[in-house]
């Protein structure tokens, strides 16, 4: 996506890279089961869901190999 928009490989300037991809991730709007596929591929670290709310979600979470869950219904408040 950062090769699209920029015309610049990400090697070519990580700042705008790395700036592209957090508003991006951090953009406000869900993300989907894919998206959680597509970060299991390229990160070998932990990952803790946090904003199930549902049985159903818990246990696809679990299916998808999460590491950990974190049930609520708001942003922290």
């Amino acid at each position: 996506m950062f090769r699209e928009q920029s015309g610049k490989e990400i090697e070519d300037d990580v700042v705008a890279a790395s700036l592209s991809w957090q508003q991006d991730a951090f953009s406000g709007k869900g993300h989907t089961w894919e998206d959680l596929e597509l970060l299991k591929k390229h990160w070998k670290g932990p990952i803790v869901l946090k904003g199930i709310q549902h049985r159903d979600d818990a246990i696809k979470a679990a299916e998808l190999g999460i590491d950990g869950i974190i049930v609520s219904n708001h942003g922290g408040r």
